[in-house]
């Protein structure tokens, strides 16, 4: 199974279910499809597009837990 990434990317109109503007999205990369999905909706692209997008955008780092005392 291919390795999910939760990046912060800018669409135009490229996924109309996920919306336009700044989203926080969990990305899957296939073969020939790229899986997107985040709170709004989910949107399948093709790699063409999906290396468009990814130029504007930028990975989220992992986030640090905190420890309890």
């Amino acid at each position: 199974m291919a390795a999910v990434q939760r990046m912060r990317v800018c669409f135009m109109d490229e996924a109309p279910r996920i919306g336009s503007g700044w989203r926080i999205v969990s990305v899957t990369v296939g073969r020939q499809w790229v899986r997107i999905a985040s709170i709004a909706g989910r949107a399948k692209l093709t790699k063409a597009q999906w290396a468009m997008i990814a130029r504007k955008g930028y990975e989220l780092p992992e986030r640090k837990r905190r420890r309890r005392k």
